[in-house]
């Protein structure tokens, strides 16, 4: 294209010299040297030596004397040299002009990532921050408020254990809580720990088969498999809230954690034997309801890392998958 460019150019450069040369004496060079420099700017080296050549033979031929012959004489070596020191430096200041913008457009991009950046680890420290500072604190009244009213009862009631109950249930979601926070202090980019996914999502479900009373396997296969850590740290995040959410409304007698990692795609899966949630069939992404009960929150997560979440549920428990693209240059 850039090459048509500079035969077009100079196509019209000989059509207007031969409509004006009448008029322009021995100046019929005028109009070839745009196209010379145009094709230089825009196209570069090659283009605008094709402008060049192209301008010298149509000068040579239609304007020189004798005109309509391929006779080349010393006015268009002179001409030739000329036209091509004025290519040659044109081009080579354009290419240093597109090299200094581009280096300068990089440059802006790196900055402005670095600030989105460093504005998402703040909003992140601010978030963990208020839920340390508010949430958190107000529960631990609220479990203390409980623990004496029930104290205060004397002997055990059936309002005493219930008042018990409910504050163990909310140290449970303390403790969950706790975790998030935990999770939010991590800069972004970085995993928490050195741990491999294997051992990163073993800790995590042991926490949680310990506060829910119920067993928890975990695989990740192939063994010893790893991903980009921003997506392992997700990954686990992930499994973790899936397994959460099976254990809080599905109230099932055991979870399983898998996670399959190919070259391009990890899969998690997580199922449960629990009543599961208010689905009737396999959903897909876009069709699971806020209200029903189902992975409204992961499928938001999945959607921002390019992935999909598909959920089976019925009365013998639910089958959460997700699938996530990997990016191994991140």
């Amino acid at each position: 294209m850039k090459y048509a460019g500079a035969v077009l150019a100079v196509a019209c450069a000989t059509v207007i010299t031969s409509m004006l040369e009448p008029w322009m004496g021995s100046s019929v060079s005028l109009f070839f040297f745009p196209a010379v420099l145009l094709s230089a700017v825009y196209g570069g080296y090659g283009p605008s030596l094709v402008a060049t050549l192209g301008s010298v033979v149509s000068l040579a031929y239609f304007f020189t004397p004798p005109t309509h012959t391929w006779e080349l004489g010393v006015d268009d070596a002179i001409r030739l040299t000329v036209f091509v020191v004025v290519a040659l430096g044109t081009a080579g200041l354009s290419a240093s002009r597109r090299h200094a913008q581009e280096r300068e457009r990089q440059s802006l991009l790196d900055i402005a990532a670095r600030d989105h950046d460093l504005a998402i680890r703040e909003e992140r420290e601010r978030v963990s921050r208020d839920l340390h500072d508010g949430i958190l604190q107000g529960l631990t009244g609220i479990r203390l408020e409980l623990q004496h009213i029930a104290e205060d009862a004397g002997a055990p009631t059936p309002i005493g254990e219930r008042l018990l109950a409910t504050e163990r249930a909310l140290a449970i979601e303390q403790r969950e809580l706790r975790r998030l926070v935990e999770g939010l202090k991590l800069p972004g980019g970085e995993q928490s720990g050195r741990d491999d996914l294997q051992a990163q999502l073993q800790q995590r479900m042991e926490r949680l088969s310990q506060d829910w009373k119920t067993p928890i396997t975990v695989q990740v296969v192939p063994a010893g498999a790893e991903v980009p850590a921003p997506l392992q740290q997700a990954v686990v995040l992930m499994c973790h809230e899936a397994a959460a959410n099976a254990l809080k409304h599905g109230h099932p007698s055991r979870v399983s954690v898998s996670v399959g990692i190919a070259d391009d795609t990890v899969t998690l899966t997580i199922v449960d034997d629990g009543r599961g949630f208010l689905l009737a069939d396999r959903q897909e992404p876009g069709t699971i309801a806020a209200d029903s009960g189902g992975p409204a929150s992961l499928q938001d997560r999945a959607a921002s890392l390019g992935g999909r979440v598909a959920v089976t549920s019925g009365i013998g428990g639910s089958r959460i998958e997700i699938a996530i693209p990997v990016d191994r240059d991140a």
